[in-house]
C-alpha cells in the first residue's frame, strides 16, 4: 500500500511539473532570449558613510533571469570580488528597484577616492545583458538627489552589495560593515 502511495504521489509530481520543465528545455535549446537593463540610474556623489543606491529596471522575455552581477572598482584600491544577487522567482520576468553598497564613515575618501560599479543580470541559460556602468565620489554637505521616475521603486530593495570597501588609510576596512 506504501508502494503505491508513493509511486503515486511521483507520478503527480512529474505530470504537475512536466508542463514546466517542457517550457524550461525549449528555451534552453533556443539559447534563450537575453535580459535588458531597461533603464538605470545611481547618484554621482554622496556623503562617507550613506549608502549608495543604484536603481536598476530589467526585464527579460522568457522570464528566467538568475543573478544580478556587480563588479567595484577603487581608484588606489582596484576591484573587489565580484557580487552576485540571485533574483526572486517572482521577479525572474522584470523587476524595478535598488540595490545598496554601505560605504565607510571616513571623511579621508573626499576628493580622493572614485568607486566605478558596473552591473549586469544573468539568466539561466548563461545570457548576459549590456552592463551599465556608474561613477561615484564622495562629498561631505551632499544628499543623493533621485529623481522624480524612481520615486516609485525606493521601497523596492533588491538586497545589498556585500562589498567591504577598505577605507582610505592603509588597514582600514568597514570593519563588520
Amino acid at each position: 500500500m506504501r508502494k503505491r502511495f508513493l509511486f503515486a504521489l511521483a507520478l503527480i509530481t512529474l505530470v504537475w511539473g512536466f508542463p514546466d520543465f517542457q517550457d524550461y528545455a525549449a528555451r534552453a535549446q533556443e539559447g534563450g532570449q537575453t535580459p535588458l537593463i531597461i533603464d538605470s540610474y545611481a547618484a554621482s556623489v554622496i556623503r562617507p558613510g550613506n549608502s549608495w543606491r543604484i536603481y536598476l529596471h530589467a526585464k527579460d522575455n522568457d522570464g528566467d533571469m538568475k543573478q544580478i552581477v556587480s563588479e567595484l572598482t577603487q581608484t588606489g584600491v582596484g576591484p573587489y570580488p565580484t557580487d552576485f544577487k540571485n533574483i526572486k522567482k517572482n521577479d525572474s520576468k522584470e523587476f524595478a528597484g535598488y540595490l545598496y553598497l554601505r560605504t565607510p564613515p571616513e571623511n579621508n575618501f573626499i576628493n580622493t577616492t572614485t568607486m566605478n560599479l558596473k552591473i549586469f543580470v544573468s539568466d539561466h541559460q548563461g545570457n548576459k545583458s549590456e552592463p551599465v556602468e556608474f561613477s561615484m565620489q564622495f562629498a561631505t554637505g551632499t544628499a543623493q538627489e533621485l529623481p522624480a521616475k524612481w520615486e516609485k521603486y525606493a521601497r523596492n530593495s533588491l538586497g545589498a552589495i556585500l562589498i567591504d570597501i577598505r577605507g582610505g588609510r592603509r588597514g582600514s576596512g568597514m570593519g563588520g560593515f
